[in-house]
């Protein structure tokens, strides 16, 4: 209380109203006000305009409280003034567009969310959230061939399981077989990278395609260490299919039980698994942190 009063009392002279307001901030943090905590921080930012733990500050709250378009001025504000590079900015603002448009698919608006999904892609063709979401559109909308272009542009960037299953939805690959070309049209342009190899592998594996599956998991395993989870399950699943050979089936099983999961998103910051990817990071907090 008595920090409280004293910080009250800084906010009133001109010379101290600065500190005052950092002091009234981290009370208001401590307390978990967040409303009054921004309400201080833009204060403070009015202030200071060029101050990093002011707009840091601000960024933060904006994006815990869920005010995603003042997130994105502020975060182009850090821009302008340099206190952060273009390429965080740019990454930012895809993961805020692609907020903005699940919020305006909530509110019904459709045309609004598909125009923030386009720009999150613009500015990411890596953010396999935003395109995932614009090729089901795409898909659903009878502009497959579209949703194809957008997948197939994002695997060339950065691959990734999550886009498999959409891939295949896109090419209409519901044929075992089919799903093997489309595997292998998609990885083309990374053919050598891991997830090239699991994508080709899991075809090749629903195909029968007993040689190419094994070869695909082996050149996997070897680039890949500790040997994931879902390979082993695929080596034991190809040992049991190909060669009835249940004892090899469960050493690849006993190998995949050891492996670490295998989550869908992986926070670069604590280490978390989640299934579906979220902005922050439930364990710790951090933002747009899955890959």
């Amino acid at each position: 209380y008595a920090a409280g009063t004293f910080f009250a009392a800084m906010i009133k002279r001109p010379e101290t109203e600065f500190l005052g307001l950092r002091g009234l901030f981290n009370q208001a943090i401590k307390r978990g006000d967040k409303t009054e905590a921004l309400s201080l921080a833009r204060r403070a930012h009015r202030l200071q305009p060029k101050s990093t733990w002011v707009a840091d500050s601000m960024f933060d709250l904006q994006i815990s409280t869920g005010q995603w378009l003042d997130a994105r001025v502020t975060s182009d504000d850090l821009q302008r003034r340099k206190l952060i590079d273009s390429a965080t900015a740019k990454r930012r603002k895809a993961v805020l567009n692609y907020q903005l448009g699940l919020e305006a698919r909530e509110q019904g608006d459709l045309s609004a969310a598909e125009d923030h999904l386009r720009d999150a892609i613009k500015l990411a063709p890596d953010f396999v959230p935003a395109v995932v979401d614009l090729a089901a559109r795409w898909v659903n909308g009878g502009k497959s061939p579209k949703a194809v272009k957008i997948i197939e542009d994002s695997w060339a960037t950065g691959p990734h399981p999550a886009l498999l299953e959409p891939y295949w939805m896109a090419c209409g690959a519901t044929d075992a077989l089919d799903r093997v070309r489309a595997a292998k049209k998609l990885i083309q342009p990374n053919p050598d990278h891991p997830e090239s190899r699991i994508a080709l592998a899991r075809a090749s594996l629903e195909a029968r395609l007993w040689g190419e599956a094994r070869q695909s998991l082996d050149m996997a395993l070897a680039e890949t260490s500790p040997s994931p989870g879902r390979v082993c399950r695929m080596m034991a699943e190809l040992e049991e299919s190909e060669n009835a050979d249940q004892g090899r089936a469960r050493e690849w099983l006993v190998r995949a039980s050891q492996a670490s999961a295998d989550p869908g998103w992986v926070c670069d910051h604590c280490g978390n698994g989640v299934g579906e990817w979220s902005v922050t990071c439930g364990k710790c907090g951090e933002f747009d942190s899955f890959y």
